[in-house]
């Protein structure tokens, strides 16, 4: 439990842990492409639970079958315990079937199938603390000064056409590099268009 709770503590934090380390300037980009990260851990981490859930399932099993005798699985079951994978597959044989024919004594392990996958997360936790432990903010020379004057000149070169090209070139290859980063300010201007209509024509 202590695990699932730092998820939205971390989430909060994480933008102004950004830009203390990174700074300002760029955090947006950053702060985008962590989430692109997050996003896909997000997709592959289910599948991954999944799996290591069913291989304790099967060693849990195969653990039980080994315990029971030969005659009384395939009493209970109609089948050899050569058949012992095909049944499992079938979803004909069970841990709490198994627990029926077990012997006296034996340890139910449904409660620790997930046992293998709070492991394997702790121990990418402790990796990810270490990895976090090596991350250090920007040198000096990259330190972004006078960023009203930073603003100034994007005016200035975006008032301009053949500057605004070169502009437009950048842009190409930020959404090529990272489209779910680049597409963020055209999605924000077709939000801001279309407020804008609702407001003329309502």
């Amino acid at each position: 439990m202590i695990i699932f709770t730092m998820y939205g503590g971390g989430f909060a934090t994480i933008p102004a842990y950004l830009a203390d380390i990174f700074g300002t300037m760029h955090v947006g980009g950053i702060h985008g492409r962590l989430l692109t990260a997050w996003s896909t851990a997000g997709v592959l981490g289910p599948f991954a639970i999944t799996y290591l859930r069913n291989m304790s399932k099967k060693s849990a099993i195969s653990d039980l079958v080994s315990k029971v005798e030969p005659a009384a699985f395939a009493e209970k079951f109609g089948a050899s315990i050569d058949q012992l994978n095909e049944l499992v597959t079938a979803k004909t044989v069970t841990i709490a079937r198994l627990m029926e024919i077990a012997p006296a004594g034996t340890v139910d392990p449904t409660p620790s199938l997930y046992n293998t996958t709070m492991y394997c997360m702790a121990g990418l936790l402790v990796i990810a603390f270490f990895a976090n432990l090596k991350v250090r903010p920007v040198g000096e020379k990259h330190h972004v000064e006078k960023t009203i004057q930073v603003q100034f000149q994007l005016n200035n070169t975006l008032a301009r056409p053949e500057k605004f090209g070169r502009v437009c070139i950048r842009y190409y290859k930020v959404m090529r590099h990272d489209p779910a980063v680049g597409s963020l300010p055209l999605l924000i201007g077709f939000d801001c268009k279309f407020s804008h209509l609702q407001d003329r024509f309502t």
